[in-house]
């Protein structure tokens, strides 16, 4: 029978991966938000995005890339300490993170990285 010290940290790491992965699959909705809002706000009288707003959208991206990074890593990690947890309280039924090369969130995370690297250098050659 599974002490209440081990039910607790149970739980409480059952909720930081689902509070993280929450928050993961967030920072993809606030991209998708916040550059096409920043470039329809950047643009000039003849409607073309002007030269800052490429920035700033490349600034934004590149940072939600790595915060997605970030909390992918914390969510691994996380499960390594989730899978003694749930062992000690006979849960054997929780999963083996996958490799950053399987992982979706990684490989979208890397996408708004380039995107933002693209993005920021467009202020360079004119849009």
């Amino acid at each position: 029978m599974p002490t209440a010290q081990e039910i607790e940290v149970y739980t409480q790491r059952y909720e930081t991966y689902r509070h993280l992965d929450k928050l993961r699959w967030q920072m993809l909705q606030i991209a998708v938000a916040a550059a096409p809002l920043s470039l329809a706000l950047g643009r000039n009288a003849d409607a073309h995005p002007q030269p800052w707003a490429y920035a700033v959208v490349g600034l934004v991206l590149i940072v939600l890339g790595f915060v997605m990074e970030r909390i992918r890593h914390g969510i691994t990690e996380n499960n390594k300490v989730l899978r003694e947890a749930a062992a000690a309280v006979g849960d054997q039924f929780i999963p083996s993170p996958s490799s950053w090369r399987r992982s979706y969130s990684a490989w979208i995370a890397y996408a708004l990285i380039a995107l933002g690297i693209l993005s920021f250098s467009a202020q360079f050659w004119g849009g």
